[in-house]
C-alpha cells in the first residue's frame, strides 16, 4: 500500500461519525492554507498553545500521541473554530470532535520522514491525497 493509500485509508476510518468529508476538507484546507502559513502555521499554532509535544508527535515518526477536542479549540482559538465551524456547517463540537480525531493522522501521514515537507512536496502529497478521498 502506497503512503497516499495509508494516509486516505486512515483519514476514511475517522471520517465515520465525525462530520465525514467536511472535517476532512476543513482539516486538509488547514494544512494547505498558505495565508495561515499553512503546515508550519498550524505547528505555530499548537507550540504556542503549549501544545507542541502533541503536534510534534504526529510529525515525528514515532507514535501519535492523541488530543482533546478542547486542545483543538485552544490551539487555534475561539475566533477560527467559529469560521471553520461556519465554513463547514458543522455545530463546533462536531467539528472540534472531528479534527481531534482526523489531525494527528492527517499531519503523521503528510510528515513520514518525521519532518514537515518543502511547500511542493506537502502540496503533491495533499493533492494526491484528495484525489484518493474522492474530495477533487
Amino acid at each position: 500500500m502506497s503512503l497516499i493509500e495509508q494516509i486516505a485509508a486512515a483519514a476514511l476510518r475517522q471520517v465515520a461519525g465525525s462530520g465525514g468529508s467536511a472535517v476532512t476538507n476543513i482539516a486538509i484546507g488547514m494544512l494547505t492554507n498558505r495565508s495561515a502559513g499553512g503546515l508550519d502555521g498550524l505547528v505555530r499554532q499548537f507550540t504556542t498553545a503549549g501544545l507542541g509535544e502533541i503536534i510534534g508527535s504526529w510529525v515525528s515518526t514515532g507514535p501519535n500521541m492523541t488530543i482533546a477536542p478542547e486542545h483543538v479549540r485552544m490551539a487555534l482559538g475561539q475566533q477560527q473554530v467559529q469560521q471553520l465551524a461556519t465554513q463547514s456547517g458543522l455545530p463546533i463540537e462536531q467539528l472540534l470532535s472531528g479534527l481531534a480525531q482526523q489531525l494527528p493522522a492527517l499531519v503523521d501521514g503528510v510528515t513520514p520522514q518525521g519532518r514537515i515537507p518543502e511547500q511542493n512536496t506537502l502540496d503533491q502529497t495533499i493533492a494526491q491525497l484528495r484525489q484518493q478521498l474522492g474530495l477533487g
